[in-house]
């Protein structure tokens, strides 16, 4: 099985066999941009890449 989490900082990933056994854990972080206080932006593209 494939586990992914998309969010604001990272995208994480795990793989699972049949047993339960974790085989691969993987992240990629990006950074997001803050055009005004309270505001947080990022593009799309960041979240497909680091999945």
């Amino acid at each position: 099985m494939i586990g992914i989490d998309s969010s604001t900082t990272a995208t994480k990933s795990l793989i699972i066999d049949a047993d339960g056994a974790i085989v691969a854990i993987g992240a990629a972080e990006y950074t997001f941009e803050t055009p005004q206080p309270l505001w947080s932006e990022q593009h799309p593209d960041l979240w497909w890449d680091g999945t």
